[in-house]
C-alpha cells in the first residue's frame, strides 16, 4: 500500500503517454514475465494518478485516507483532451464550486457554464452546495470552495471515505437534503448573504490529519477566544454558543432559532445578520419567504470542541421549548374537549398521568410545573421532526428516544417526510448508547417494511400492520410482547378512524405469514423496475452494486438498507459489471452495444465506450481503471484506454453466431486476456500488443466462462457441453476435464489459493473439483432447478448457490453439509455474493428484488406452507376450512378462524389446479391436469373415491355442484364429460375429441366449462366466439350463445339472477339470461378482462382487465366507466364482499385492494412481500385467504373488531395419514394465553402478541364463560374417522371463545342485517384453474 501510494502523489504527465510498442510474447516470455519481469511502462501507474490533476486520492469506501485538494475545477469537453490522462478532472465532486446565479460556474471563468452532469440526482446536487457552503471559510460565497477534510460522504456517495460503522453521516445529509437543496435554489437565485472574509488564528496541525496538501484540521479554542477571533461583540455570546445543538451540514430555521435563543423572529433575524457578516454562518431567504442558516464547517466543530460541556443543557432547553410551544394549541382542545364532553378531558389526562408516572419532568422534557406533553406532537417545522433523534441523544433522554423509535405513527411520519436513512440513524443513534435486543428486532421489523410503507403513504395503519406483523414469531421481552398487543389493537383503531375519514385501511393478517424480523432475511432492497442479474460488492463491503434488465444498476448502502445511488443511461439490459480495487469506479456493458464508466461519488458517467455492433456480453477491467477488455457478439473483443476512451486493439475471434465472443478474464498480472469464444474455444490475447498467444480448443459447446488461476499459468474455462477444463497456458494443452454434470454450466468459481473450483449446473447441482488432479471432491445437491450462480465466501469456508427455484443454499465446504436455505424470492435467484467476514449474503431475482441474509441470526421455523406457488384457494364458510393447493403436489388443509394448519393430502403426482368443497363442509374434491379426481372426507382426511376419467388428454378445465353431485370435465382435445362424483362414473358426454360440427358442438376449442350450483346446466365457451348451454342430465344443447366476434376465455355464473358472464378477445363483456338465452347486455372493455365476479345480488359486475385494473358497473350499463387503477401486474382473484358494497381484487405485485363500488374509492389495502397467485372470500368471518407464488398462505381480517393472531403451525402428518391429529396446544414455551375476549380467537396455534396477555385474565375469563381452559384443550382426544366437520369445529370454538363483547354483539349484527338485506346465494363450486 505504501508503494501505491506514493504512486498516487506523483503528477501526471503534461504530455500524451507514448504508445506501447507491439511485443510477440511467445511461451518462453510469458514464463519470463510471471516470475517476475517487468511489464509495461504504464503497468506501474494507478489509475487514481491520471483521475484527476492533482492526483486527489480516492474516496472510495475502502479507503480511510483523506482527500487531496483538487487544484483545477476545468471541465474540458469529450474528446478535445489536451492530455488523455486528465480526462476525469471534469468529474464533478464534493470539491467542485458551488453552482451560482444563471448556471454559471464559479472559478470557471465568466463564459463557463455548469451543466447537470448525467446520471446525476439533484440529490447530488445539493451535496456539492453542501460541502461548498461548509468549507469555505470566509470570502465571498460565489468563490471557489475549499476542500473540507471532515471524512463525512457526500448524500449520495456509496464510497464515502472515513464513513462511520452506523453510516451517521450519510444518514444526516440525506434526512437533511430537502433543505439543503432550497439553500442551492438560494445561491441560484442570488437570495444568500454570504459570510464575510474572515480566517481563523492559524494554529498547529493535530495528530492525525494529512499532510498531503489537505488542509489541517481547526486547533481546540474556547469559546471566548472564538469570539474574539470572530469580533464577535458580547451581547451575541449566549446566542453563539447555543449553536452548538445544531448538527453538522444542517441548515436551521428561524422558527428554530427562535425557541433556541428565545427571542423574537426579528431578533433572530438581526442576530443572523450579524453572525453572517462576520462569516460565522450563512443565511438564505427561500422562495416562501422563510429563513434559514448554515453554521460554517469549521466554526461549528470549534463550537462543538468548546461548549461540549454545556451542550447537553442547550439541547434540553431546546426540546422544552418545542415541547411548550404546543400547549396553547393541545390546551384549546382540551378546552373544547372538556365543554363537549368533561368525562373525556378527565379521561385524556389520567392517562397521560399514568403515561408519565415516575418519570422526572426534566427527562419528559418538560419544566417544572408544565403539563407533559408527548413529542411525537410536535408538528414539524421542517428541522424538528428530522434532528429530534439527535437533540434527544445529546440531551441524554434516551428513555424518551426509545418511545420514539417505538411509535410506529412517529416512524411513518418521519419516514414519509424524511426517508429510511434518517429513521434509521434514529435506531443507530440508541443501539451505540443501549444495545437492545428489542429495539434491533424492532428495526429489522422496520426495514423490512418501510419500502411498502412509503409507496402507499395514505393507508392508515400500514407501517405499524406490517412490523407488527414481523415480530409475531421474534423473540421478545414481556415488555415489548406487551407493546405488541398494544399495536395489534391500535391497528383496528386506525382501521376504524381510516373508514370514518374516507381513508384506505389496512387488512390485518391473521398469521405470521410475513417475513418475520430476527430471521435470515435481514434486508429487501426494492427499486428494480426489472429482473436484477448481477451483484458484486464495494471492496469495503458497506455496499452493493447491482445490475438490472432495465438498463440500470443501483447501489445500495448494505447499513441501513437504501439506494444510495443509481447508475443510468443503457438503453437495454445490463449484462456485467466491474469494479476497480479501490472502489471509485464501476464499468458497465449492456445489450446497447456500449460499456458505461461511472464514478461512485454521485453516478456520473464519465466514458461511453462505443464501438462494438451487438451485444457486449462480458467485460474485464484493470484494477487500477487503466484500461478494459470488453467482448461482444459481434465475434469480437476490443482493448479500450480508459482515459481517452477510444480502442487500443480489436481483437477478433470469428464471424457469424458462432463467433461471438461471450466471455472474457484477465491474468493476475492484467497483461493478458483468454476469450471464451461460441464455437468451442478459448483464445489468449496479449492485450498490450493484441497478438493472439494461442487457441485452446477441445469444447463441443459454447464457453461462456473463463477464469484464470491465481498463478496465472493455468486457466479453468466452462462450457454448455457440460464440462469444464483445466488448460496449461505455457502449452495450450487441456490438463483436466472436469466431466460430470448432464447439462451444461451455467457458472464458476475458483477458491482463493487456486487448488480447487466449484462448478454450477443447469442439472442442479454443484461440484468441488480438485483443479491438480481434475477429480471431483463433492456434490453438492438440493435444489429443484438449474443453478445460475455459485459464491465462495472470501475465507473459503462457505459456498451459496443460487438457482431457478427460486432459493440459494448455503453449504459448508469442510463437510459439504447444508447450513440453510434462503427462501424468500418469488422468482429464479441470478446471482448471489458473500460479505468480506463471510456474515452476510445478498441475492438478487427475477423478481426484482435485492435481499440481504444475516448467517448468524436465528433460524425460524416456516409454518406448514407450500414448497413453490400456491395454484389454487377454495374453502367452505359453512365450516370455516380451507384448502390450498400447490406445485408441490399436495392439498392442505387450514382452520380459517384460528389460521391453524389441519391436514395434508398428499396423493396427487401432479400439481392439483382446481379444488372445492361441498355446501356443507363435510366433503372436498381435488383435481389435477392428469385426470386424477379425488373426493375426500374432511373430517378423516380419507379418500371416498377416485373419479374415472377417460383416457386421452390433459383435463383443461372443471367445475363442479355445490353439493359435488356433479362435475363437468373439459379436457385439451375438447372432449367435455359430466361425472357423477359420488358414483365415480360418467353421466353424459357433451362433446367428444375430433367433434367440429356447430350443430352438435362447437367448431373450435373449448377454453372453459362453468356449472350452475344445483348441477343441472353446463355453459362451454370456446374459441369459436360462441358458448353453449347445455342439460347436464341429458347432454342435449339447449342454447347457443352467440354475440362475441373473437375468441370467449372464460365466463362467471350468478346463480341469484340467473346471469351468465362471458367475456374474451373482442375486449367486451356479455350478459346472458340463462333460462332464455337472450343478451341482456354488451358492455365495451377498456382492455381485454382476466377476471369476471358478480355481486351476490347479480346486481353489479366487476371485472379485471389485463392492464391490471378493475371495472365496476351496474348489468344495465352499456359502458365500462372509468378503471380503477392501483395493481401494477396482473390481477388474480377478484371478490365481491357480502353486502355488494366493496371489491376486493388481489394481484401478482403483492398487493390486495378493496374499492368501494359506489364512489370507485379504494377503502383497504394490504402489501405483501411476494405475488398473491390465487385468493378465497369468506363472506361470514369478513377473511379473505390468499395464496402466493412462494407456497406462502395469507389469512386477511377485512373487519374492523380485534381478533387474535394465531400462528400457522409447522405441523405435517406423514404422508398418507389419514387421521386428522389432535387439537393440541402450539404455543411456545412459558408463552401466555392468547387475548381470552377476541372474536373467533385461537389459542391452538396463538403466539407472539396474543402471548403477552396475562395467563390467569385469559383463564379467568374462560372460567367466567364456563369453557374449558388450556389443559381441557390439550387433552381433547382426536375425533373418529368419518366424523363430521361440524363437531370438530364446534369443539374447537368452545375451547376458545369468550363472552362477546358489546362491539362484537353489534359487529354481528350488522352482518345479520347486510345479509338478509342481500342474500347470498351458494358460491359457485370452483372457478376455473387455467
Amino acid at each position: 500500500m505504501g508503494g501505491h501510494q506514493s504512486i498516487e502523489k506523483q503528477q501526471p504527465s503534461p504530455t500524451p503517454q507514448p504508445q506501447p510498442p507491439s511485443i510477440a510474447l511467445t511461451a518462453e516470455a510469458l514464463v519470463a514475465h510471471e516470475a517476475g519481469e517487468p511489464e509495461h511502462e504504464y503497468a506501474n501507474e494507478s489509475f487514481s494518478s491520471w483521475r484527476t490533476g492533482t492526483a486527489s486520492a480516492s474516496r472510495a469506501s475502502v479507503s480511510s485516507r483523506a482527500r487531496d485538494s483538487v487544484g483545477s475545477h476545468t471541465t474540458p469537453m469529450s474528446g478535445n483532451h489536451r492530455n488523455s490522462s486528465q480526462w476525469m478532472a471534469q468529474r464533478p465532486s464534493v470539491d467542485t464550486p458551488l453552482p451560482v446565479g444563471g448556471g454559471a460556474m464559479p472559478g470557471g471563468g465568466p463564459g463557463s457554464a455548469y451543466k447537470e452532469p448525467l446520471g446525476a440526482s439533484r440529490r447530488s446536487r445539493s451535496s456539492e452546495l453542501m460541502r461548498a457552503s461548509n468549507d469555505s471559510r470566509g470570502g465571498d460565497a460565489q468563490a471557489a470552495a475549499r476542500p473540507s477534510n471532515d471524512g463525512s460522504a457526500s448524500v449520495y456517495s456509496a464510497a464515502g471515505s472515513g464513513r462511520s460503522s452506523f453510516a451517521l453521516e450519510r444518514a444526516s445529509l440525506e434526512a437533511n437534503r430537502a433543505s439543503l437543496e432550497a439553500f442551492q435554489e438560494a445561491f441560484a437565485v442570488g437570495a444568500m448573504k454570504p459570510a464575510a472574509s474572515r480566517q481563523l488564528p492559524d494554529s498547529k496541525q493535530p495528530a492525525g490529519s494529512t499532510a498531503d496538501g489537505a488542509e489541517p484540521a481547526p486547533a481546540a479554542m474556547s469559546l471566548d477566544q472564538m469570539m474574539r477571533a470572530n469580533q464577535l461583540p458580547s451581547s451575541l455570546r449566549e446566542k453563539f454558543a447555543r449553536l452548538v445543538v445544531l448538527p453538522a451540514n444542517t441548515p436551521a430555521p428561524v422558527s428554530m432559532l427562535s425557541k433556541l435563543w428565545q427571542a423574537e423572529p426579528a431578533d433572530v433575524k438581526a442576530a443572523l445578520t450579524a453572525f453572517a457578516a462576520k462569516g460565522v454562518l450563512n443565511v438564505a431567504q427561500l422562495p416562501d419567504c422563510k429563513v434559514w442558516c448554515l453554521p460554517q464547517a469549521q466554526q461549528l466543530e470549534l463550537l462543538q470542541a468548546a461548549c461540549k460541556d454545556a451542550a447537553p443543557a442547550y439541547h434540553r432547553l431546546l426540546l422544552d421549548a418545542y415541547s411548550s410551544s404546543v400547549l396553547p394549541r393541545i390546551s384549546e382542545e382540551a378546552e373544547q374537549s372538556a365543554c363537549s364532553s368533561p368525562t373525556n378531558a378527565q379521561q385524556q389526562q389520567q392517562q397521560q398521568q399514568q403515561q408519565y408516572h415516575g418519570q422526572p419532568q426534566q427527562e419528559r422534557g418538560m419544566q417544572p410545573g408544565m403539563l407533559p406533553q408527548r413529542l411525537q406532537d410536535i408538528p414539524d417545522d421542517g428541522y424538528i421532526l428530522i434532528n429530534l433523534g439527535h437533540h434527544l441523544t445529546a440531551a441524554g433522554r434516551h428513555r424518551q428516544l426509545r418511545e420514539l423509535l417505538l411509535d410506529p405513527d412517529w416512524l411513518r411520519r418521519k419516514l414519509v417526510a424524511a426517508g429510511i436513512t434518517a429513521v434509521v440513524a434514529d435506531f443507530r443513534r440508541y443501539l451505540l448508547i443501549d444495545k437492545c435486543a428489542d429495539i434491533k428486532l424492532v428495526l429489522e421489523a422496520l426495514q423490512l417494511s418501510a419500502a411498502q410503507a412509503v409507496a402507499h403513504p395514505r393507508a392508515a395503519g400500514l407501517l405499524r400492520c406490517l412490523m407488527v406483523n414481523r415480530l409475531v414469531t421474534a423473540p421478545l421481552s414481556p415488555t415489548l410482547q406487551a407493546w405488541l398487543v398494544e399495536q395489534r389493537r391500535l391497528i383496528y383503531d386506525d382501521s376504524r378512524q381510516a373508514k370514518l375519514s374516507g381513508m384506505p385501511r389496512c387488512l390485518v393478517p391473521l398469521t405470521a405469514s410475513l417475513e418475520q424480523a430476527g430471521g435470515l432475511q435481514r434486508l429487501t432492497l426494492r427499486g428494480h423496475a426489472a429482473p436484477a442479474t448481477k451483484v458484486l460488492l464495494t471492496p469495503s463491503g458497506t455496499d452493493a452494486v447491482t445490475a438490472s434488465s432495465d438498463g440500470t444498476a443501483r447501489v445500495w448502502d448494505l447499513d441501513i438498507g437504501d439506494c444510495v445511488l443509481m447508475l443510468e443511461g443503457h438503453a437495454g439490459p445490463i449484462t456485467d459489471m466491474a469494479i476497480t480495487s479501490d472502489g471509485s469506479l464501476v464499468l458497465t456493458c449492456s445489450t446497447d452495444g456500449t460499456a458505461r464508466a461511472f464514478e461512485m461519488e454521485r453516478g456520473q458517467c464519465l466514458r461511453v465506450l462505443a464501438g462494438h455492433t451487438a451485444p457486449i456480453n462480458a467485460l474485464a477491467m484493470d484494477p487500477w481503471a487503466r484500461f478494459v477488455v470488453t467482448a461482444s457478439s459481434d465475434g469480437t473483443a476490443r482493448v479500450w484506454d480508459l482515459s481517452s476512451a477510444r480502442p487500443v486493439h480489436t481483437l477478433k475471434a470469428g464471424s457469424g453466431e458462432q463467433g461471438a465472443v461471450l466471455s472474457v478474464a484477465l491474468s493476475p498480472c492484467t497483461r493478458f486476456a483468454i476469450l471464451g469464444c461460441a464455437n468451442g474455444t478459448a483464445r489468449m490475447y496479449d492485450v498490450i500488443s493484441g497478438q493472439c498467444m494461442g487457441v485452446m480448443a477441445g469444447h463441443t459447446g459454447w464457453v461462456h466462462l473463463v477464469r484464470f488461476l491465481p498463478d496465472g499459468k493455468r486457466a479453468v474455462t466452462a462450457s454448455h457441453d457440460g464440462t469444464a477444463r483445466v488448460w496449461d497456458l505455457h502449452t495450450g494443452t487441456c490438463r483436466h476435464e472436469l466431466a460430470g454434470h448432464t447439462a451444461r454450466v451455467n457458472s464458476l468459481v475458483v477458491a482463493a489459493d487456486g487448488k480447487w473450483c466449484v462448478t454450477g449446473s443447469e442439472d442442479g447441482t454443484a461440484r468441488i473439483w480438485d483443479v491438480t488432479t481434475g477429480h471431483c471432491r463433492r456434490l453438492l445437491t438440493g435444489h429443484k432447478a438449474w443453478i445460475s450462480d455459485v459464491a465462495l465466501s472470501p475465507a473459503n469456508d462457505k459456498l451459496i448457490t443460487a438457482s431457478g427455484d427460486g432459493t440459494a443454499l448455503a453449504y459448508n465446504l469442510e463437510n459439504g453439509d447444508m447450513l440453510c436455505s434462503l427462501e424468500g424470492h418469488s422468482g429464479p435467484v441470478h446471482a448471489a455474493v458473500v460479505t468480506r467476514k463471510g456474515r452476510f449474503a445478498v441475492t438478487v431475482s427475477e423478481d426484482s428484488s435485492v435481499r440481504v441474509w444475516d448467517f448468524a441470526a436465528r433460524m425460524v421455523q416456516p409454518p406448514s406452507y407450500h414448497e413453490g406457488k400456491v395454484y389454487t384457494v377454495a374453502g367452505s364458510s359453512a365450516r370455516h376450512v380451507l384448502v390450498t393447493c400447490g406445485e408441490d403436489c399436495d392439498a392442505r388443509l387450514w382452520d380459517v378462524e384460528r389460521g391453524t394448519f389441519r391436514g395434508l393430502l398428499h396423493q396427487h403426482k401432479v400439481p392439483i389446479r382446481w379444488a372445492a368443497f361441498s355446501e356443507d363442509g363435510s366433503q372436498l374434491v381435488t383435481v389435477s391436469p392428469d385426470r386424477t379426481v379425488l373426493l375426500w372426507d374432511v373430517a378423516s382426511l380419507a379418500i371416498i373415491r377416485s373419479v374415472s376419467v377417460s383416457p386421452g388428454s390433459r383435463i383443461r378445465s372443471f367445475a363442479a355442484s355445490s353439493d359435488l353431485s356433479r362435475a363437468v370435465i373439459c379436457k385439451w382435445d375438447s372432449t367435455v364429460v359430466v361425472s357423477d362424483l359420488q358414483r365415480g362414473d360418467s353421466l353424459c358426454t357433451l362433446q367428444r375429441w375430433g367433434e367440429r360440427d356447430s350443430a352438435t358442438g362447437h367448431t373450435s376449442a373449448v377454453n372453459q366449462v362453468l356449472m350452475t350450483p344445483d348441477g343441472l346446466v353446463v355453459v362451454t365457451v370456446s374459441k369459436d366466439c360462441t358458448a353453449r348451454v347445455w342439460d347436464s342430465s341429458t347432454g342435449m344443447c339447449l342454447r347457443v350463445l352467440t354475440g362475441h366476434t373473437d375468441s370467449i376465455t372464460g365466463g362467471f355464473i350468478s346463480p341469484a339472477a340467473r346471469l351468465l358472464a362471458t367475456f374474451g378477445f373482442d375486449d367486451t363483456l356479455r350478459l346472458w339470461s340463462l333460462d332464455s338465452g337472450q343478451c341482456v347486455s354488451t358492455v365495451a372493455l377498456p382492455d381485454a378482462a382476466l377476471q369476471v365476479a358478480l355481486s351476490p345480488d347479480g346486481w353489479k359486475v366487476a371485472v379485471a382487465l389485463s392492464n391490471a385494473s378493475v371495472c365496476v358497473f351496474d348489468v344495465e350499463d352499456t359502458t365500462a366507466g372509468r378503471p380503477l387503477e392501483f395493481h401494477s401486474a396482473d390481477i388474480t382473484g377478484l371478490h365481491f364482499t357480502a353486502d355488494g358494497t366493496e371489491v376486493i381484487s388481489s394481484s401478482l405485485d403483492a398487493s390486495v385492494c378493496v374499492w368501494d363500488v359506489a364512489t370507485g374509492a379504494i377503502t383497504g389495502m394490504f402489501v405483501a412481500d411476494c405475488g398473491f397467485t390465487c385468493s378465497w372470500y369468506d363472506d361470514e368471518l369478513e377473511q379473505l385467504a390468499v395464496g402466493t407464488d412462494r407456497g406462502i398462505v395469507h389469512s386477511l381480517d377485512l373487519g374492523l373488531q380485534p381478533r387474535s393472531m394465531p400462528v400457522a403451525a409447522a405441523h405435517t402428518p406423514a404422508a398418507g395419514a389419514g387421521q386428522l391429529p389432535p387439537a393440541t396446544d402450539e404455543q411456545g414455551q412459558g408463552q401466555p394465553q392468547a387475548e381470552p375476549n377476541a372474536a373467533g380467537a385461537g389459542g391452538e396455534g396463538a403466539s407472539g402478541p396474543a402471548a403477552a396477555v396475562n395467563s390467569a385474565a385469559a383463564q379467568q375469563s374462560q372460567r367466567d364463560a364456563g369453557l374449558p381452559g388450556k389443559g381441557a384443550a390439550a387433552a381433547m382426544p382426536p375425533p373418529p374417522a368419518g366424523a363430521a366437520a361440524s363437531q370438530l369445529q364446534g369443539a374447537g370454538s368452545q375451547e376458545l371463545q369468550a363472552p362477546p363483547s358489546p362491539a362484537e354483539v353489534e359487529v354481528t349484527a350488522s352482518r345479520a342485517v347486510r345479509r338478509s338485506r342481500s342474500p347470498s346465494p351458494a358460491r359457485p363450486a370452483v372457478a376455473d384453474g387455467n
